[in-house]
């Protein structure tokens, strides 16, 4: 499994005994705007509408590992699905031979985002049918799946996130969970705590050890591959509990996860087609 990676480190482990974040009994639901910016690689041989199901589908097994949240529990809406070119795309990705660089994307997305200014999401996910690879030393990495900020949501500067998915194959699902989970303050399970967030623990605890394979470590974890650690589930909390009330303002009038009800994965994707893709790592472009 790709290691998943984000470009702020987080501080050395809390000396202090974690103490559980006040639960607030009445707040039951926190919704978060996003925009999914799907590029070239990731929708071709999709149409509009093909792809527009297909994010609905891989969103909604997205947010069933929110769905462990409470006090709130965290719900996505998906206001609007972009779908770039190759000549758009040069705006705000940046490319090393066939690999996507997903700290400088990020850094170029503060200046591709601005279009956004009078009607701003709380988070921009892309998704990427290209394999990333991290810069560094003169040379490129290739074994990272995504890049996102620690606690960069409900922010102008820095709520981005960039993931791998093969299109149509929904591989990319738990990916896109952990990235997120990090725009919303948790940090790789086994690290310490993220200095920039008051209050924030870290997921030092036995309970959230690296080995046990949630979320948010790169482990397989078996069935821990579908939940968050309880202390990534804190931070959660915490991150949210911090943000001002207009964070949690609805400011698009649609939700594109209600616009194709009861719909299957098949729908888009054959099970042949799937089953071929999890047995073959992707070649490049």
């Amino acid at each position: 499994l790709k290691k998943i990676d984000t470009p702020i480190s987080p501080s050395t482990t809390s000396i202090t005994t974690p103490r559980p974040v006040p639960i607030n009994p009445n707040w039951l639901t926190a919704t978060q705007e996003i925009i999914i910016i799907s590029d070239s690689k990731h929708h071709e041989e999709m149409t509009r509408e093909q792809l527009c199901v297909y994010i609905i589908i891989f969103m909604t097994a997205v947010r069933m590992r929110f769905d462990q949240t409470t006090f709130p529990t965290l719900k996505f809406r998906v206001v609007e699905i972009v779908m770039t070119t190759k000549i758009q795309e040069q705006e705000f990705i940046k490319m090393y031979e066939e690999y996507a660089e997903p700290v400088e994307t990020l850094g170029k997305m503060y200046d591709y985002t601005r279009r956004y200014e009078q009607n701003y999401p709380d988070v921009f996910l892309v998704l990427t049918g290209r394999d990333l690879a991290v810069k560094g030393g003169g040379k490129l990495y290739s074994a990272t799946a995504g890049f996102a900020n620690i606690g960069g949501a409900c922010s102008t500067f820095s709520n981005y996130a960039i993931s791998e998915d093969r299109g149509q194959a929904y591989l990319g699902i738990t990916f896109a969970a952990h990235e997120l989970g990090h725009l919303y303050g948790c940090v790789h399970d086994g690290d310490g705590p993220d200095k920039f967030i008051k209050g924030h623990k870290g997921s030092k605890d036995p309970e959230c050890a690296f080995e046990k394979g949630y979320i948010m470590s790169y482990i397989d974890g078996g069935v821990n591959r579908y939940y968050f650690s309880t202390c990534c589930l804190e931070q959660i909390r915490l991150f949210l509990s911090n943000q001002v009330p207009k964070c949690f303002d609805n400011t698009f009038q649609r939700d594109l996860m209600t616009s194709f009800p009861n719909i299957l994965p098949a729908r888009i994707t054959p099970v042949s087609r799937y089953c071929q893709d999890k047995r073959n790592p992707r070649t490049s472009e």
